[in-house]
């Protein structure tokens, strides 16, 4: 279904019940298209060993529409010691912009998690730059089809 069809449909709605399912609708079309765009770029393996798990985030505009702000992409890196043996994992999120076209790959943020784990705070800082550099090789700009 294309936007067109669903805008369509959202005017033929007669309860808001029937709208909401519709918007929801769109908003999950909007979710596998993207999901099927940045996963297959993002970097995977040299550490960064699980499955990526992504998510678009919306922001309420109006009473029926709401809008795509950003992409957090969710994952873990297998922390090695100093005697090259692995010493658990630091989980962490990629936040990307998105607009609902563009995915602004460059302006990314990445956020550590469980800063009260032993893990994190010994290996996250010597990590950080490596898992910066592994996203430099996804283009700057991926555009999301209708």
């Amino acid at each position: 279904m294309t936007n067109q069809d669903y805008y369509f449909k959202w005017l033929n709605a007669t309860t808001d019940k029937e709208r909401y399912a519709n918007v929801l609708a769109n908003m999950d079309n909007m979710d596998k298209r993207t999901r099927n765009v940045i996963k297959p770029l993002l970097p995977h393996g040299s550490g960064i060993d699980y499955q990526w798990i992504c998510e678009v985030l919306y922001k309420r505009v109006s009473k029926f529409h709401y809008a795509p702000y950003a992409i957090h992409c969710h994952n873990a890196i297998h922390a090695m010691n100093e005697n090259g043996y692995y010493d658990g994992n630091v989980p962490f999120t990629v936040v990307f912009p998105f607009d609902g076209t563009t995915i602004n790959v460059q302006d990314f943020q990445l956020v550590a998690h469980n800063w009260k784990s032993y893990t994190t705070k010994k290996y996250w800082p010597r990590y950080v730059d490596y898992v910066a550099q592994c996203l430099d090789i996804v283009p700057n700009k991926v555009e999301v089809t209708k």
